[in-house]
């Protein structure tokens, strides 16, 4: 990549402008990154310009540049590393939906796939969307989120990587909203017992159900990219263990990750208490058809 063009993606990453100081400290660091990176950053450049929606979102994002070239995704992560996982999740989803899809879930800007839809009531609309969000690509290259009224309640962050022709998903985080804990209540309420962090986890495994996927991990809370700086305020607030261990999850010999399960596992009619047992199936129901939607917009966009 030329020093001009690399010039201009460290304005955009910095917002560069005459006189401000902390510019000139990173401009710096951002060039030498991408020069002791050359070959990671020429690889990139080269096969993001092979299409006409990757040029314009090469253009459009210059985070994926900051992406390959910080520790991002989890700790000690590397700079080849990093590359493949872009690169990985850019194929695969080229290979999973259509360019106009694409377009809304890389270029277009506040534009996303809708992948479900539900209304609460007259006023209230929950919407699964599919989207790379500039502010989320240090734990991900993808955000599959759980919107209310157009405001994000929990959001996925994740990223594919392919070894040996074997697809496996990694997340980097499950996020909520701040301040939403009285929004996530009443969500559960109308969510028939399902709390919104569970539900766009398995809206997550849905999706990865309709493809190649055939693992799926996650950071653990000692993985957490974050854990590379001294101050504690840029550590997440919450146990990612302790979530993907309700989820099913077990921590692997790197303890970096979790392996999670690939399905939700349900319970059994007999295993649920009387009382609750319309509950439960009123929102066996709901993930079914939350199932069934996804898999329709997936199936129609292969097709």
């Amino acid at each position: 990549m030329k020093i001009r063009e690399l010039l201009n993606i460290g304005q955009k990453l910095y917002r560069w402008r005459p006189g401000k100081i902390i510019n000139y400290r990173w401009m710096p660091i951002f060039l030498f990154r991408c020069f002791i990176h050359k070959k990671e950053v020429d690889i990139l450049e080269e096969h993001l310009s092979k299409t006409q929606i990757g040029k314009n979102f090469f253009y459009s994002h210059a985070t994926i540049w900051f992406q390959l070239t910080r520790q991002n995704f989890y700790m000690n992560s590397t700079t080849k590393e990093r590359l493949s996982y872009i690169l990985d999740t850019w194929d695969f989803f080229a290979g999973l939906f259509s360019e106009a899809d694409r377009n809304d879930i890389y270029c277009e800007q506040d534009k996303s796939l809708k992948l479900w839809e539900y209304k609460l009531d007259e006023e209230q609309n929950l919407v699964i969307d599919l989207n790379f969000i500039d502010g989320e690509i240090k734990e991900g290259c993808m955000t599959i989120s759980l919107r209310l009224n157009g405001t994000s309640v929990y959001h996925v962050n994740f990223w594919i990587s392919k070894k040996e022709e074997l697809y496996s998903a990694y997340i980097g985080c499950c996020q909520g909203s701040r301040d939403g804990l009285d929004v996530n209540k009443e969500l559960t309420k109308k969510l028939f017992g399902c709390r919104p962090q569970n539900f766009v986890f398995i809206a997550l495994q849905e999706l990865l159900a309709c493809t190649e996927v055939t693992e799926l991990f996650a950071v653990s809370s000692e993985g957490h990219y974050s854990n590379k700086f001294l101050s504690d305020k840029r550590k997440p607030k919450v146990s990612y263990n302790e979530f993907w261990t309700e989820c099913g999850g077990k921590v692997c010999a790197d303890k970096r990750f979790f392996t999670l399960p690939r399905h939700e596992k349900r319970k059994t009619m007999e295993e649920i208490p009387s009382k609750k047992r319309s509950t439960y199936r009123k929102r066996y129901e709901l993930l079914d058809r939350l199932s069934a939607e996804i898999k329709q917009k997936v199936s129609g966009a292969i097709s």
